[in-house]
């Protein structure tokens, strides 16, 4: 009798959790995140601003769409958030403080969708209670693929940020994006995934 209840266990784990389960990648692997163009131009004169676009890209570059569930997914969580290197030194795009000049401050940082978009994704600010600015952007809950598999219309979104104007020195910084809560099927979620994306200030 125990032999036969412990082979039932053993049966019903290999069907939960076994080879018909598929392994669940991660988001590292699966998402290409990059930001265009390369290069943000440093403004000289006070007296003639130089505005700059960055167009954030998140790509999927797997053969299938990123959620695997046979129904819509639910959660609120979600997300993923945008920020920059905010100082007063190379390292950082631009500052976001006091002492900045009121038209090159991060706060003044404004965002749309870039079309054309073909998956419904949102942007918004974070909101308040940060030191430094940072934005959300995440998949409507009518978008039952999150992004389509690779080589579909559906596969990328992309964000644009614009009215960035800087007057720190040269030198390389960087847009981080970290995504949170992506749900892979019905009952299991990715890892949360972080990227650093490099570009430089000239």
């Amino acid at each position: 009798m125990f032999a036969g209840t412990a082979l039932c266990i053993a049966v019903m784990m290999t069907s939960a959790f076994g080879p018909n389960r598929p392994e669940m990648p991660g988001l590292s692997e699966l998402l290409q995140v990059t930001v265009e163009p390369h290069v943000v131009n440093i403004t000289k004169d006070k007296n003639n601003l130089l505005q700059n676009r960055l167009t954030l890209r998140i790509q999927n570059i797997g053969d299938s769409p990123l959620y695997h569930g046979k129904t819509l997914w639910t959660t609120n969580a979600a997300k993923a958030t945008v920020s920059f290197d905010f100082c007063h030194n190379s390292s950082c795009l631009t500052c976001d403080d006091r002492e900045c000049l009121m038209a090159a401050n991060g706060w003044n940082i404004k965002y749309q969708i870039h079309v054309p978009m073909y998956t419904p994704w949102y942007i918004s600010d974070a909101g308040v209670g940060y030191q430094h600015p940072q934005w959300t952007v995440s998949p409507s809950k009518t978008n039952i693929d999150i992004l389509g598999p690779q080589g579909a219309k559906e596969s990328s979104v992309a964000f644009d940020f614009f009215n960035i104007i800087t007057l720190l020195p040269p030198g390389e910084t960087n847009m981080y994006v970290r995504f949170h809560g992506f749900p892979y099927d019905e009952t299991r979620t990715y890892e949360d995934a972080n990227f650093k994306i490099p570009f430089v200030k000239k």
